[in-house]
């Protein structure tokens, strides 16, 4: 596990995600990949989604990652934007349009082949 520290630093950047505003998914993106690409390796990530509010599906988590064609890992989290509202909040009038439109977004994170190395951060919505 990371030490003290290194949780409290990241705890302090989880708090800054949560109360940020705007923050484009760009921006979330880039932030997600530094804090989960600052672990050891992907059997991190469930518990960083999880302390997020995202759920983590079984078949995608960091004890079953989903193995991709070219051996790539990727643990996914999912967030409910219907249940809990935008979790990157917008403004404007994709803000408007953004509460009505999507229902769901799902975090991919795809790590190495053996697991030690992050490589990208994608987010996808699922829209009505």
């Amino acid at each position: 596990m990371p030490e003290n520290s290194e949780t409290m630093v990241r705890a302090e950047i989880m708090i800054f995600l949560r109360t940020a505003l705007p923050i484009a998914l760009e921006e979330a993106n880039v932030c997600m990949f530094r804090l989960l690409g600052s672990y050891e390796d992907l059997s991190y990530a469930t518990d960083w989604f999880k302390a997020q509010g995202f759920d983590v599906p079984n078949a995608f988590s960091s004890a079953r990652p989903y193995i991709e064609s070219d051996g790539t890992q990727r643990v996914v989290g999912m967030y409910s934007i219907r249940k809990n509202g935008p979790k990157f909040p917008t403004q404007g009038v994709v803000r408007r349009a953004f509460g009505s439109i999507p229902y769901g977004m799902s975090v991919n994170a795809t790590w190495s082949k053996d697991g030690k190395q992050l490589l990208w951060v994608n987010t996808n919505y699922s829209t009505l």
